[in-house]
């Protein structure tokens, strides 16, 4: 299964939609994705609504977006978080990495 990616911009803030899995396959286009998002917003929140599955590889990605805002004082936060993708931030450490709106 494929991941999409659908940007929502919002004057300085954007909304990234992420659709499908985000593992070994698709971790490297959303992690190059994120980080030109960053390059151009003071605010990312990340969509997970229709996001099924993250991988070690897509906790990977999340955790260099995440230090890619903290460095320029931006903000980024996650929504929508399905319980099952919960489990795997809770599981692996990553749920206390960052803010749910």
């Amino acid at each position: 299964m494929a991941l999409d990616l659908n940007v929502v911009k919002h004057g300085t803030e954007c909304e990234l939609k992420l659709v499908g899995r985000l593992d070994a396959v698709t971790a490297g286009g959303a992690q190059e994705a994120m980080l030109q998002l960053s390059e151009q917003y003071d605010s990312i929140i990340l969509n997970f609504t229709d996001l099924a599955y993250v991988s070690s590889a897509g906790l990977r990605a999340l955790k260099t977006i995440r230090v890619a805002m903290r460095k320029k004082n931006g903000n980024l936060a996650i929504k929508g978080i399905s319980k099952e993708v919960m489990e795997i931030f809770e599981v692996t450490g990553f749920a206390g990495l960052f803010k749910y709106v």
